[in-house]
């Protein structure tokens, strides 16, 4: 008898957790999941130049020695046309070397053809109004493979407002969409910033010898038929709120 008894009473707990799990699950169904992107735009104040200096020769001496001379070159550049002197504004990376063969039909090598020295050099061009200056003066030169990316000085404060901006888009969402359906917005259960790629402050250009394009951005305000373009700021968060 008592043995029983235990197996109700056992029974009958287990059932009343059991409506108190759904219970449970059905709080916690009641909230919405909404994102809120936002989107800024800034001219840039930094032009940030990666110079691949690729020089060859048969004889390694004389390779290394026309790589110096041009990235001899490229300081004169950076000091006569920008007027930086300051070690920040410019960095040499370190010497690549390579043997560079002739190749036979099933691409094995063959005969010795020649060495070939390759050196990174990272300008950094604060005054914008010159871009269209250096890029000419890069785009001629064959022996130069270069590449440029856009920065601007207030990342860090638009970025910032830009992610304020995105939630209040969410709020607006979230508060929409529940008023709609004869409900009401809730407390905030969680908020976090949606991971992307890094949009502001980086726009790479790649340009050849004899190639020339305009960057594939919106116009800005500086002058000359070539314009670095603008920087497009943009966050993204995703925000759950509880629906009363």
């Amino acid at each position: 008898m008592n043995s029983l008894l235990l197996k109700m009473i056992l029974l009958l707990l287990l059932l009343g957790q059991a409506m108190v799990n759904e219970l449970h699950a059905e709080e916690v169904q009641r909230k919405i999941k909404v994102a809120g992107t936002a989107v800024s735009k800034v001219v840039p104040d930094t032009i940030i130049w990666t110079l691949n200096v690729v020089s060859q020769d048969r004889e390694l001496p004389r390779a290394c020695g026309k790589n110096e001379e041009i990235v001899a070159g490229l300081i004169e550049l950076q000091k006569n046309e920008l007027g930086a002197d300051a070690a920040s504004e410019i960095q040499t990376g370190y010497l690549s070397i390579r043997k560079v063969f002739e190749k036979d039909r099933n691409g094995n090598d063959t005969e010795f053809k020649h060495f070939e020295v390759t050196r990174t050099v990272t300008l950094c061009q604060r005054n914008v109004k010159k871009f269209e200056q250096i890029y000419r003066a890069l785009s001629q030169r064959p022996d130069i493979q270069a590449t440029y990316r856009l920065e601007s000085s207030d990342y860090t404060k638009i970025r910032r407002t830009t992610r304020l901006e995105a939630a209040k888009i969410a709020k607006t969402k979230a508060g929409e969409m529940t008023e709609v359906l004869d409900s009401k917005l809730g407390r905030v259960l969680e908020i976090s910033e949606i991971s992307e790629a890094r949009s502001f402050g980086y726009r790479a250009q790649n340009f050849t010898n004899n190639v020339e394009f305009a960057a594939d951005t919106a116009p800005d305000a500086v002058s000359g038929s070539f314009a670095p373009g603008t920087i497009e700021v943009k966050v993204s968060v995703s925000v759950i709120f509880e629906i009363k």
